[in-house]
């Protein structure tokens, strides 16, 4: 975690409370790293809020950088920001989709989960991480150098959280089930 020098965090200025950043500040205060505070919105300029979160974190004594961007969706400009700015984590809170929209689309944060290239940490509830499950996810189907170096790194931030937390680390894996033969071949396929 010493070595993790910037942390992205997605700012959503529409919600009650900002649970990522609230995380954010406490892991930037363990691994004194610089946040890096990210709108995703085109539509409405947000720039006071940011200054005042600024501010206010200025004041706590961490060192910030905010920006407003939208690169035609949510995880895209997540990933361009991430790339810009050379952040190691990036901390996002988890909004529910509804399911009617679930069911159709693939939710935004899924996609983050899938294709960013650093460890994302998804914030749900504001309970406190005393004693609690950290829960480290990797792909373990694909063997090559870039997912080895991301899955170490994944699993080492999961490592240091748990440690901080005094929780315990799970590590998990899904994939697909294997294609038993069945009596009936409309069973095989579903």
């Amino acid at each position: 975690m010493q070595a993790l020098r910037c942390i992205l965090v997605v700012i959503d200025p529409n919600l009650p409370e900002n649970l990522a950043l609230k995380r954010a500040r406490l892991i930037s205060s363990v691994s004194q790293s610089r946040l890096h505070l990210l709108v995703c919105d085109t539509r409405q300029d947000h720039s006071h809020y940011l200054d005042r979160l600024r501010s206010e974190l200025v004041e706590q004594g961490h060192v910030v950088t905010t920006r407003q961007d939208w690169h035609g969706n949510l995880h895209q400009t997540i990933i361009a920001a991430q790339q810009a700015e050379g952040c190691g984590l990036v901390i996002k809170q988890h909004v529910a989709d509804n399911p009617l929209k679930r069911a159709l689309l693939t939710p935004d944060d899924w996609k983050l989960l899938r294709y960013c290239p650093c460890p994302v940490l998804m914030v749900k509830t504001e309970a406190p991480w005393t004693g609690g499950k950290i829960l480290a996810a990797v792909d373990v189907g694909n063997a090559d150098m870039e997912h080895r170096t991301l899955h170490s790194s994944i699993i080492n931030h999961g490592h240091e959280i748990a440690s901080l937390a005094e929780g315990t680390l799970h590590v998990i894996s899904a994939h697909p089930s294997a294609m038993l033969s069945a009596a009936d071949p409309a069973f095989q396929l579903k």
